[in-house]
């Protein structure tokens, strides 16, 4: 990394130091239904190298402040007349009940052990969605029903095999279990929903001859009436759901949210752009373009994951400390159209700069605001390799008051884009888990009305 330039060479720097702190942990952590499929993506594609820990600052926060109010209680008499009878309590479930099956381990418990095997530090980091507040056992009363099948544990054993009935064994064994259950005849599953874990593309494999990446559990019929959440969907299915990757930080209740926010407002940003990422192939240019241009710049901070350096980019502390002093930062597409780094660069209140519209905004639509302009910049692909247009002049033109207003937008997305910490008994804050809980359920009630699905 380059040194800090001087403040001369800054036009818009905060100030001060990181004030309030932060609760990081590494991904070991539960995160309920949507982080035991998702967190297995990550270790999979984006973790694997990850040396066991974040080395970023934490604090022990004192319990919230901000905590839900206590529903009423009552005093009365034992034999109330039905005037004095107490209103009951309202529900907070209502309407957001969730039914999960109790599956054969072949589905879930056994891909754990294979999982184990296959990557042994992640033997902490998943859990049964059993830990969710609005769990019901009757179907009937259930908003939707989830099936608790960690497709990216059985993808994981299987993705090098070249036999294509192998890769699927297990998804079609799936489909045949649900379709004779009675609480899939009930609405043909259009009721039920899954998280695949991993982007759409791991799962829609065209061709059984040959090798080919992936397996096609998102083709068969059966299982496009159900719900996929993914960290990246298909802007061509209206069956997949979009959900932030998850980054470093599960806070345990919004006081811990409302520190961070605090630390990442304080923060002192000397650098106008920063870069943290290596080249790719089957790209495009557009990273040769990036790192080029910010390693020309005085004012970009380069953090070049490649060769040596790469394994870096693997301690959650480095990048952190990068987008932390940075204003803006760059967010090409990774090996997929998206990036876990857009989730990062948002949780460290630093504005992200993307060069494909299908790397943020046709994707989380649940989770970032359509008013693209208040958050994020958008500098078309083509623009910088087949025009050279400098983004260094680009960020520069923008008037310090409108990064500032984009910033505090920034920070105020943190909370929705973050995965809580399942295990405090203190989350009174509404996280990425339930912005997606959320929205399965829109959609649930919606067919049940007979209206068509949303795209998100």
């Amino acid at each position: 990394m380059k040194p800090p330039p001087t403040a001369a060479a800054t036009s818009d720097s905060d100030g001060g130091g990181g004030g309030g702190g932060g609760l990081i942990r590494p991904s070991r952590i539960c995160y309920m239904a949507i982080l035991s499929a998702v967190f297995w993506f990550l270790v999979f594609s984006l973790l694997s190298g990850m040396p066991g820990g974040g080395d970023l600052s934490s604090v022990l926060f004192r319990p919230s402040s901000l905590s839900l109010p206590l529903l009423n209680s009552f005093t009365f008499d034992q034999n109330p007349s039905p005037e004095q009878q107490p209103a009951p309590a309202e529900d907070r479930c209502a309407g957001r009940y969730i039914y999960m099956y109790d599956m054969p381990a072949r589905f879930n418990e056994e891909l754990l052990r294979d999982c184990r095997a296959l990557r042994p530090w992640t033997a902490e980091g998943m859990c049964r969605m059993k830990r969710y507040g609005c769990l019901t056992g009757d179907p009937a009363a259930a908003a939707a029903v989830f099936v608790p099948f960690y497709g990216s544990c059985d993808l994981g054993r299987h993705i090098f095999h070249r036999n294509a009935s192998v890769k699927d064994a297990l998804s079609e064994d799936l489909v045949g279990w649900l379709t004779r259950r009675p609480e899939w005849r009930a609405m043909g599953g259009r009721d039920h929903f899954f998280v695949a874990g991993r982007t759409t593309w791991d799962f829609r494999r065209e061709r059984d001859e040959g090798w080919e990446w992936g397996s096609k559990l998102l083709n068969y019929p059966a299982v496009q009436n159900m719900t996929a959440i993914l960290v990246e969907a298909s802007p061509w299915s209206r069956n997949n759901l979009a959900v932030p990757y998850p980054t470093y930080f599960h806070p345990e209740a919004a006081a811990d949210v409302a520190a961070w926010q605090r630390r990442v407002r304080a923060a002192a940003r000397p650098w106008l752009f920063s870069f943290a990422g290596g080249p790719r192939k089957g790209n495009g240019t557009i990273r040769a373009d990036i790192i080029r241009q910010c390693g020309a710049s005085s004012r970009c901070n380069l953090f070049h994951c490649h060769g040596a350096a790469a394994s870096w980019c693997n301690a959650p502390g480095a990048v952190m400390r990068v987008f932390e002093s940075s204003r803006f930062c760059l967010e090409p597409r990774g090996d997929t159209m998206t990036r876990r780094s857009t989730f990062d660069a948002i949780l460290a209140g630093c504005i992200p700069v993307f060069f494909h519209p299908g790397s943020a905004y046709t994707q989380y639509t649940l989770h970032l605001p359509p008013e693209r302009g208040g958050w994020s910049v958008l500098i078309p692909h083509a623009d910088v390799t087949g025009r050279n247009v400098s983004i260094e002049e680009t960020l520069a033109a923008i008037s310090p008051e409108k990064v500032r207003s984009m910033r505090e937008e920034v920070i105020r997305l943190i909370p929705t884009v973050v995965y809580a910490d399942t295990r405090s008994s203190r989350v009174d804050f509404r996280d990425a888990f339930d912005v997606a809980v959320d929205a399965v359920v829109g959609r649930v009630a919606r067919r049940r009305r007979g209206e068509p699905d949303a795209r998100r």
